[in-house]
């Protein structure tokens, strides 16, 4: 018994020391990895390999060795292990070692292992039910066992329902699907899926009794968004590669009607690739930018790099691009772009000749600046006219109103940072008023 409860001790010590820790592992030869999950049975990651046609395994150590390969492999695009086994996606992408005969972007094959044995359990070719180029990306498995995988050249999720054929689950509109670029996908117990769209920077949400697709509320465009986790805590886990560059943090308090970044990791981040969750810390895969290092570098180095929440008021340092940040349009006469943070709020509006913007107070203090144009502003019952390059601060809780006398540019600085729902655009006063 003594023995026993050492043994027990030393296995909690030991994953304990585990924890937030980053993994940084090489290889020989180019590796170009993609696909990262843990498997509990050999307490180590499994990780894909775009060119090696191979599923690798990644110890503690930082040691990188081959868990699996098969004839079917080519270039290898997401893995999940659940329930003792391993779904793995396939595809033929430009990289790739070989190439099926059926040319490139051409195959989208899913496979299941029995992750003990290694032995395949089932293999399906999907790309012969959506005519069209592939490139499977991700996947997610609901609470049945049903299967749902994302093809991010073709504006289509497939499903594979338990016992059965696959086929197009759903096919995204032209309005959800501009790029098309689906990437990362995950199943939410609420009974949805929620899909990130790379191209347009949008997370969409699936109902999967009536596969109606709505776009979630976000309070900044995510462009280059990929890969997607759902943690047991029910918080969900964005890899981001564009202007935005690291894994987010997304909170929601409407079950997925809307979302904001919570928290941020970006120091450090070269390209995320996929997110994963080992006893409650997540980790994500973090691939350099240009896979070769010089002219013939001797090693090939990786990193699996563990999720450190840093929040905007603790020196988070946020890069936007103008054209990445989301336009919100109220009217015919008013659009805004929002740069949300913990300790302030910039908003930049464009207000059309005749444009009104309601009588209302905020707890903020607010700091208008004309950027262009001219605005009549009635401030705690007196008048102000605002010219091109005034400025006007406006105490909190103080009633004010915006009359536009010309075509105008506004910009709005308010601390503290503005309400969630303002943030969002959820608020819906300024909707009616500019017809």
């Amino acid at each position: 018994m003594r023995n026993w409860c050492v043994l027990v001790c030393y296995c909690l010590i030991t994953t304990a020391s585990f924890a937030q820790r980053n993994l940084k592992f090489l290889t020989s030869d180019p590796l170009h990895p993609k696909g990262l999950a843990y498997c509990d049975k050999e307490a180590a990651f499994l990780v894909s390999s775009l060119t090696r046609g191979e599923i690798g395994l990644v110890d503690w150590k930082g040691t990188y060795r081959t868990f699996l390969k098969h004839p079917s492999f080519y270039a290898i695009t997401a893995l999940k292990v659940q329930n003792g086994k391993l779904y793995v996606t396939v595809g033929d992408l430009e990289p790739v070692a070989k190439t099926p005969k059926k040319g490139v972007q051409r195959l989208a094959r899913l496979m299941v292992f029995n992750i003990a044995t290694k032995e395949l359990l089932r293999h399906y070719d999907l790309e012969s039910y959506y005519h069209g180029p592939h490139r499977l990306h991700d996947m997610a498995i609901d609470s049945s066992g049903n299967i749902y995988v994302t093809d991010a050249k073709s504006p289509v999720i497939y499903k594979i329902p338990v016992g059965g054929s696959p086929f197009v689950f759903v096919r995204l509109p032209k309005r959800l699907s501009f790029g098309k670029g689906l990437k990362g996908i995950v199943f939410h117990p609420n009974g949805y899926l929620l899909a990130a769209n790379s191209t347009a920077g949008t997370l969409i949400k699936i109902s999967l009794v009536s596969r109606k697709i709505k776009e979630v509320k976000l309070s900044s465009t995510l462009l280059g968004a990929d890969g997607l986790l759902l943690s047991a805590s029910g918080r969900l886990y964005l890899g981001q590669n564009t202007s935005g560059r690291g894994v987010h943090e997304l909170i929601s308090t409407d079950d997925f009607a809307s979302a904001y970044i919570k928290a941020s990791e970006q120091q450090g981040i070269n390209f995320v690739t996929a997110v994963t969750e080992v006893a409650g810390t997540i980790y994500f895969l973090n691939v350099p930018t240009r896979e070769l290092e010089g002219d013939n570098p001797k090693d090939h180095k990786y990193e699996i790099k563990a999720f450190k929440a840093v929040y905007p008021d603790q020196n988070l340092i946020q890069k936007y691009a103008w054209s990445a940040l989301k336009t919100e349009v109220f009217g015919e006469k008013i659009s805004r772009k929002v740069v949300p943070s913990n300790a302030g709020t910039l908003a930049i509006y464009h207000l059309k000749k005749g444009a009104h913007i309601p009588k209302h107070s905020h707890p903020q203090e607010q700091i208008t600046y004309i950027r262009k144009g001219l605005v009549k502003i009635v401030v705690g019952g007196k008048e102000k006219l605002l010219s091109s390059g005034e400025f006007l601060v406006i105490p909190p809780n103080v009633h004010h109103e915006f009359f536009v006398l010309e075509d105008t540019e506004d910009i709005d600085v308010f601390a503290p940072c503005r309400e969630k729902e303002w943030i969002l655009g959820t608020v819906k006063f300024l909707n009616n008023q500019n017809k």
